[in-house]
């Protein structure tokens, strides 16, 4: 199995790279001045004492958490079992039935 890549093919692949890159000149040149806020590197200061720097618009930001605090990256998450959860859900389920087999019982017993 061969290609069959004719030099039209190739001319309006060529083609098209050429009028998609000339539109994104355009674009770049017609780009409206003056709109755009102006990007710093900021300084981000956390609760805990953690500084950082990042790109932002703001050249100071100011944080309660950070990736060095908060409990999901600490490890200090309180994480609640799903499974202890559903235990919880099919204890409570099994009392309840169980108490309405014992109504079910004292009426059925009462006849």
């Amino acid at each position: 199995m061969s290609l069959n890549i004719t030099n039209q093919h190739i001319f309006a692949r060529l083609f098209h790279k050429i009028l998609i890159f000339n539109l994104y000149l355009l674009t770049l040149l017609n780009m409206k001045k003056d709109i755009h806020p102006k990007y710093y590197q900021a300084t981000v200061k956390c609760s805990c004492g953690n500084t950082f720097t990042m790109g932002a618009t703001k050249e100071l930001i100011e944080t309660e958490t950070c990736s060095q605090c908060h409990p999901f990256y600490t490890g200090k998450e309180k994480s609640l079992s799903t499974m202890g959860r559903v235990q919880k859900f099919r204890e409570r389920l099994s009392k309840k039935q169980a108490s309405h087999k014992k109504i079910r019982v004292k009426k059925n017993g009462s006849k």
